[in-house]
């Protein structure tokens, strides 16, 4: 729902912390991150949010800060100079959680960081959010006399065959072992805890090294042991017993470990044992891009047969080897998504046993390449260029992959928090380790970075963000001969543009109308960040509101080059918006803008630079003449009538003029005659103004016939969320056409369903099971309209894009009204609530 700025200042004082303006300064990324809920007001206060821990959180706190500002730093550990990797901050259904630093001086490396946990009941502003700040986590920036590198009672055998063999009917467990690190996924310095690990080694012994990243050390589990102990014990820094970051390791038969660090150091480093500093074996000669230089390099491959060491170098978008410390070369690679081309690789795995063939984790073009030997261009083997998805044909920041001997591609998926098994030459994987839903559970996995195996083919999962090393165990089913080939996930199905049809279908591949094609954000006149909402008019000329560039733009037909007609920036001045939610035009032009933040609806005349308000600005509140973070709009045709949904009130009032509001319906609950953050509303001005509300969280669509006391559920099950077609999942706007039938974006189930008022389920019409960026595919739409060809215009909100889905076959209109099919359309409205993930 409501777009929180994404990074704050946060000054203690006290029990009370308030949230600053947002800035941008420090992590420039981050302007493109949208929060998902309204219910982080500009200030709130943590006096009785959490027991009597706080108030010694808060002590401790004072004790080092000496009132000095502290950030909340949102910034992802995958950062290092890349495009900036979304996270999703939703972990059930009830709660929300967000995660940062308070860093002392804008310094991450300082002592006194802290990790700050704040959860915010969906209830809130009824129930207060409760904030846990945890222990202090000191980042050792001071010498220690324990960062020597000692053999202790490690056992080494020389690794005389690189190939990955599994039976060729493995499977594993979908629950797993935390073998290091905590269940619970909370992170930590001592021996039993790990900070955003990211990568595993194993030994033919089955003791497991782990690459501790956030702790600048590397821990070592003995087989059969359940203790753990530090071999190497670094801080931050340059020196050669120092990392920065910490991104791939691996170990030779006499016991010396290799680690990759990437970021600003750019080189590898060898530990031998009883050491306490390493050597450069690769890199070491700045950040470049030249031969002998790397770039936020991302994964390493050692044959220790030839003691080559392949580096995904992965700002410099290529693949590189080492042959000495003072011999490497580019082996392939450039920026872009041709199949000569990478995007930020972040893994390569070579294949040994069949002459040294490549396979890169090409992330950012969300594939896996193969490059044979000597080859000019690679080949995809997994994965669909450009296309993001969480469809078994997709991947999504994929980072890792390594190929057993039959042919099969294992692949950290990681933004799909799951591990996909992929034979190649097939189109498509199946899961075999984790699922699309981020968690802490023994079968989830939050944004796993890498993966190994044993001798015994057990799975390791290096699960970054739950801050443990996760063991999946094989078994090896008996051979048959029943095809092992995967299904293609489900789609909607296409239908013939010939013929007669007694429903209107459209086609089940969209064409992008405005923005990228791919997902991407911008502020170009192409491209669009976090779109909230559009309208068409009757020649179909699209206004979009590009929310998070605090700008509309106007898109004539068949032209995919917008044109800024109101451009503003954040504030709450009346040429400015706090977060903007949705927008109409009415005949005479005039943009009316729904600005949440700043609890209003303004209105912009052809050619003003600033509004004026025309309902609301009176400051948050549930008087009559306030807003309390509102979301959507109707304006019927020849009307001054606004109709709008005041959410975090729960209620839908109505302004017949500037100053004051009527309340219509609503109240706070999940009684018929209550509202749970509705989002979206739709006024039938042909029955009499009877009300269709997209009652968000209460999971379905609610009617409110003229004067009622009630309202009818037509649509979705109160409470109950899902993706059955007799099931919603947070929807977030409701339109009607002239038959009668509801149009509904099922937010969270990535799909608009058709509903006819009086059935028990509704019908996909745009969207589907998976999502993605695929033409056949959405993320969280928001808002869905018609132009006047009856095509179904979505706002597909996190790919930063306006899909048009056309008309395959058009049916008869069966209820006709006094109103033209343009008009309808045209004065439809929808809404949408916040982009959770469940």
């Amino acid at each position: 729902m409501k777009g929180s700025p994404a990074l704050k200042y946060f000054q203690l004082d006290g029990a009370t912390t308030y949230v600053h303006e947002q800035i941008y300064s420090t992590c420039p990324n981050l302007r493109y991150f949208k929060s998902p809920l309204p219910l982080i007001l500009s200030s709130f206060s943590i006096r009785n949010a959490y027991n009597k821990r706080i108030a010694k959180d808060i002590t401790t706190l004072k004790q080092w800060q000496s009132k000095k500002r502290f950030i909340l730093d949102y910034c992802s550990m995958f950062h290092d100079g890349e495009p900036p990797s979304l996270i999703p901050l939703f972990d059930n259904t009830d709660s929300f959680v967000i995660l940062g630093r308070i860093l002392q001086n804008n310094n991450p490396y300082n002592f006194g960081s802290f990790l700050i946990k704040t959860t915010i009941l969906t209830q809130y502003p009824i129930l207060p959010p409760m904030v846990r700040i945890s222990d202090p986590i000191y980042h050792p920036n001071v010498q220690s006399n324990e960062h020597i590198h000692r053999k202790q009672d490690r056992k080494f055998s020389a690794e005389t065959s690189l190939a990955l063999t599994l039976c060729p009917t493995a499977t594993w467990q979908r629950s797993a072992t935390t073998v290091v690190g905590l269940k619970t996924g909370i992170s930590g310095f001592d021996s039993s805890s790990l900070n955003g690990p990211f990568d595993i080694y194993i030994d033919k012994n089955t003791s497991i090294y782990v690459l501790d990243s956030g702790n600048y050390r590397v821990q070592y589990l003995l087989s059969n042991s359940t203790i753990v102990t530090t071999v190497i014990n670094g801080s931050y820094g340059t020196a050669l017993n120092q990392f920065v970051s910490m991104r791939a390791i691996n170990i030779d038969g006499n016991g010396s470990i290799y680690i990759l660090d990437g970021s600003s150091n750019g080189r590898v480093t060898k530990w031998s044992p009883e050491s306490s500093s390493g050597a450069v074996v690769a890199g070491g000669n700045g950040i470049g891009n030249n031969t002998n230089q790397l770039n936020a390099s991302a994964g390493m491959f050692i044959d220790w047969s030839t003691r080559i060491i392949w580096i995904a170098d992965k700002n410099n978008h290529r693949i590189v080897k080492w042959s000495s410390p003072m011999t490497s070369m580019v082996v392939c690679g450039s920026y872009g998504s041709n199949d000569d081309q990478f995007q930020y690789p972040s893994g390569v795995f070579v294949d040994t046993s069949d002459s040294n063939t490549l396979y890169v984790a090409d992330t950012y073009n969300h594939r896996i390449q193969m490059w044979q030997t000597e080859a000019t261009h690679g080949t995809t083997v997994a994965g669909i260029t450009s296309y993001y998805g969480n469809g078994l044909n997709q991947l999504w920041y994929p980072t890792a992959v390594m190929v057993d001997n039959n042919q099969n591609m294992h692949i950290v998926d990681r933004n799909n928090h799951r591990i996909v098994r992929w034979r190649i030459g097939a189109s498509a994987g199946v899961i075999v380790a984790g699922d699309t839903v981020s968690g802490v559970q023994s079968n989830q996995l939050y944004y796993p970075m890498s993966l190994n195996f044993d001798s015994s083919g057990s799975l390791y999962v290096v699960d970054t963000y739950n801050n443990r090393i996760q063991k999946f165990l094989m078994s090896c089913a008996a051979t048959s001969n029943t095809s092992t080939t995967t299904p293609l996930p489900d789609t909607t199905t296409t239908h013939s543009s010939n013929g007669s049809c007694s429903m209107t279908r459209w086609s089940s591949n969209a064409s992008t109308i405005a923005g990228s094609p791919i997902g991407l954000s911008g502020y170009t006149s192409t491209t669009l960040n976090y779109p909230q909402d559009v309208f068409l008019d009757q020649n179909n000329a699209l206004y979009v509101l590009d929310s998070s560039n605090y700008r509309v733009l106007l898109f004539l037909p068949n032209s995919t080059i917008g044109i800024t007609v109101v451009n503003g920036s954040y504030g709450s001045m009346l040429n400015q918006f706090g977060d903007m939610q949705a927008i109409r035009v009415d005949a005479s032009g005039n943009i009316y803008i729904v600005d949440c933040d700043n609890h209003r609806v303004v209105k912009y005349a052809p050619g003003d630079v600033s509004g004026t308000v025309v309902a609301g600005g009176n400051g948050t509140g549930a008087d009559a003449n306030h807003l309390r973070y509102p979301y959507d709009i109707f304006i019927g045709s020849n009307t001054s009538v606004i109709w709008i949904a005041d959410t975090v009130n729960h209620r839908i009032v109505r302004w017949d003029s500037p100053t004051k509001g009527a309340v219509v319906c609503g109240s706070f609950g999940s009684l018929s005659y209550q509202f749970y953050y509705p989002c979206g509303l739709y006024v039938d001005t042909s029955a009499s103004n009877t009300l269709y509300v997209a009652d968000t969280y209460n999971h379905r669509i609610q009617m409110w016939l003229p004067a009622a006391m009630n309202g009818t559920t037509v649509a979705g099950q109160t409470r109950v969320y899902g993706n059955g077609l007799n099931q919603l999942d947070t929807p977030t706007a409701v339109i009607m056409d002239q038959n009668g039938y509801l149009y509904i974006t099922d937010s969270n189930n990535n799909r608009v369903l058709r509903w006819i008022i009086g059935a028990i389920s509704g019908m996909i019409v745009g969207g589907g099971s998976s999502y993605g960026t695929l033409p056949s595919q959405l993320n969280y739409p928001y808002r869905n309209k018609f132009d006047s060809n009856g095509a179904l215009v979505i706002v597909d909100y996190r790919n930063n894009r306006i899909q048009r889905f056309d008309v395959s076959c058009l049916a008869p209109i069966v209820n006709t009204t006094t109103t033209t099919v343009p008009t309808t359309i045209l004065l439809s409205t929808t809404a949408r609530t916040s982009h959770s993930s469940k």
